[in-house]
C-alpha cells in the first residue's frame, strides 16, 4: 500500500500527482529599459510583457531609456543586464600610452 493511498483513506481528497509549476525562464531573454538605470543603480526593464527592477552588471553602465538589454543573472528579483549593443555611456576607456585600452569587454 502506497502512502499516497493511506493518505487518501485517512484524509479524503485528490492524491494526483500535481503538475510542475512553470519557471519563467529569464536568462539570456531580451527587454527594454523602461526606467533609467544609472551607474550603480537600480532603474526598470519590460521584459516578457513584466516590468522587473534591474541593474547594469557592470556597475559603471548607465542606461537610458528605451536602451535594448540581455538578462546575464539575477540576484533576489532584481535582474542583472548588459545593453545588446554598447552604448556611448558604457564605452570608458584609458589611455596607456599610444594604445587605448577599454575597461569594458562587449
Amino acid at each position: 500500500m502506497s502512502i499516497c493511498s493511506i493518505w487518501q483513506s485517512v484524509f479524503g481528497g485528490d492524491t494526483a500527482p500535481r503538475p510542475e509549476p512553470q519557471t519563467l525562464s529569464i536568462m539570456d531573454a531580451h527587454g527594454t529599459v523602461i526606467e533609467s538605470i544609472r551607474p550603480n543603480a537600480i532603474g526598470r526593464v519590460k521584459l516578457q510583457g513584466v516590468s522587473w527592477p534591474a541593474r547594469c552588471a557592470d556597475k559603471l553602465c548607465s542606461l537610458p531609456v528605451n536602451t535594448p538589454v540581455q538578462v546575464t543573472a539575477r540576484v533576489g528579483l532584481t535582474l542583472l543586464i548588459r545593453p545588446v549593443s554598447m552604448p556611448a555611456a558604457c564605452q570608458v576607456s584609458i589611455s596607456r600610452g599610444a594604445r587605448p585600452i577599454s575597461l569594458l569587454a562587449s
